[in-house]
């Protein structure tokens, strides 16, 4: 790695931990925050008075060689002349130019504080939207360049509907919920210490190297498996939207996205990657909301999207189960031959449902339809008890007609209550060495593949993992869930191999 680029990551690191201290579960909001900042994006923050919206916004201004703050409480009646600087009686007496005097207000400011920002009048509104849009205020007949780069705002409420709120809610790219203080222990310290002093940042930014960056961030990759993890979001969005009866709908704009993509480059160059990881997408979930009670949605999306989908395209291993299920094909078509026979199979219970027998609990059916996708590998399944009520249980499939439940720490094997029927079965038959030599070159052949692919995909996820955990912006909780799919897409890697092992074996006796 380039000294330099290093250097980077460790100045951007120390410079988070200076302006954390003293501040107690605020390091999420402050790490977005410098995010935002450095990518020259707007921060929305919602949450109750005396939170510590406020102090983010203040530490973020230590964050450069130069800065200057404007911070403003709004309320209805707050006037532009309040925001944007008094009209100069001089040019207007004078010169009959109807000018501002912005200095030392928010055209003039480095640091962009606005609190309570849905009580801004329309007039207010609407200098605000070209600000944010086109980095300019129209000062009489003058467009000036501001100096802005960081504009946060708060509330502790969202923006309300049908009061022309919708264009400006839509500029803030990072939208982050601050709330007091979770653990016990923290809250002590926090009121039991003395007040807290303004740290010193002695490694701030410049406006040179600012810009260097943002010319650099430009060359910043964006791989193909990124991108249609971005589709298969949209998708989800989509699906949402039209499904969506009693829940509010989502909406992103294409501005948004584009913007969405720009915020990832960033985090990649400020992470010391060339290219935008799967990490990096997971920041989205702090983008895609539009009310509170969305985030946790969209965060599960986000994960979906990144573990179950985007990591099974970047390592290929779609096509490696149909290399499998291909292997099983042939392994049946030349060792095995079909037959009617008597056998039992699971009997459905009202129609929909299979009946787990000789289980003590309460909720013993499984529906007919998640029994049959069940695999080997142990997934989160829904039990249903005969009202209807569900508990979500750790499931894996034993048989056609038995599961293995974890169940309070322990596993239990379950029988399904069965029929006996007469139906098509496939028996062994004696299979040629011709045959059987075409089948051991396929599995020789499918498990180099598998060996090589295996502690290639090992290397990777465990890389992954390890990028995440030094993640800049990623919150422990972000993290944690990541690294729980990593090791799961791991373990059914495992269980692929293990499958193709035991193919082998069974078809390998039709000698």
């Amino acid at each position: 790695m380039d000294a330099s680029i290093s250097k980077r990551k460790n100045r951007l690191r120390s410079v988070l931990e200076e302006i954390s201290k003293g501040v107690y579960e605020k390091e999420e909001a402050i790490s977005l925050a410098l995010l935002s900042a450095l990518a020259n994006e707007s921060l929305f923050m919602i949450g109750p008075p005396g939170v510590g919206k406020s102090m983010v916004a203040r530490r973020l201004k230590l964050i450069y060689e130069q800065s200057n703050a404007f911070e403003y409480l709004m309320n209805r009646f707050s006037t532009t002349d309040e925001i944007f600087g008094p009209i100069s009686i001089t040019k207007l007496s004078k010169e009959d130019k109807y000018e501002r005097i912005t200095k030392d207000y928010l055209p003039d400011a480095t640091i962009v504080f606005l609190d309570e920002i849905w009580k801004a009048g329309p007039a207010i509104q609407n200098t605000l939207l070209t600000v944010l849009n086109e980095r300019v205020y129209r000062n009489g007949d003058k467009t000036e360049l501001i100096k802005m780069k960081a504009f946060i705002a708060a509330s502790n409420e969202l923006p309300e509907e049908g009061q022309g709120l919708e264009a400006l809610w839509d500029r803030f790219l990072v939208r982050y919920e601050v709330s007091n203080i979770q653990d016990e222990s923290l809250f002590y310290q926090m009121i039991s210490d003395a007040e807290i002093q303004e740290p010193l940042v002695t490694n701030g930014f410049s406006d040179y190297e600012l810009n260097q960056w943002s010319q650099l961030v430009d060359h910043i990759e964006m791989p193909k498996y990124i991108l249609e993890a971005l589709t298969n979001v949209r998708k989800l969005i989509h699906k949402h939207n039209v499904e969506a009866v009693n829940a509010e709908k989502i909406y992103v704009s294409d501005r948004r996205w584009k913007k969405m993509v720009r915020l990832m480059k960033y985090s990649a160059f400020l992470n010391d990657r060339e290219s935008v990881s799967f990490s990096d997408c997971l920041l989205l979930s702090h983008c895609l909301w539009n009310k509170n009670d969305q985030f946790d949605l969209v965060k599960g999306w986000l994960l979906q999207v990144v573990g179950n989908i985007g990591l099974y395209e970047k390592f290929g291993l779609e096509s490696a189960k149909q290399q499998i299920a291909q292997f099983d094909e042939l392994g049946k078509r030349l060792t095995r031959e079909e037959k009617m026979v008597k056998k039992d199979v699971p009997k459905l219970v009202d129609g929909e449902y299979y009946l787990l027998e000789n289980s003590i609990f309460p909720h013993n059916r499984i529906l007919a339809d998640d029994f049959d996708i069940l695999g080997h590998t142990v997934v989160p399944c829904r039990l249903y008890a005969a009202s209807a009520d569900f508990e979500t249980y750790q499931i894996s499939r034993l048989s056609n007609t038995e599961l293995e439940v974890s169940m309070n720490g322990n596993k239990h094997n379950f029988r399904l209550r069965c029929v006996r029927k007469e139906a098509k079965t496939l028996i062994p038959k004696r299979c040629g060495s011709r045959e059987l030599k075409s089948l051991e070159e396929k599995y020789r052949r499918l498990s180099v593949f598998f060996e090589h692919t295996q502690d290639e995909i090992t290397f990777i996820l465990n890389s992954e993992v390890d990028e995440h955990k030094g993640h800049l912006f990623l919150s422990n909780d972000l993290k944690s869930a990541y690294k729980l799919k990593v090791h799961s897409i791991s373990a059914e890697l495992e269980g692929m191999v293990s499958e193709l092992k035991k193919m082998m074996k069974s078809y390998g006796e039709s000698r």
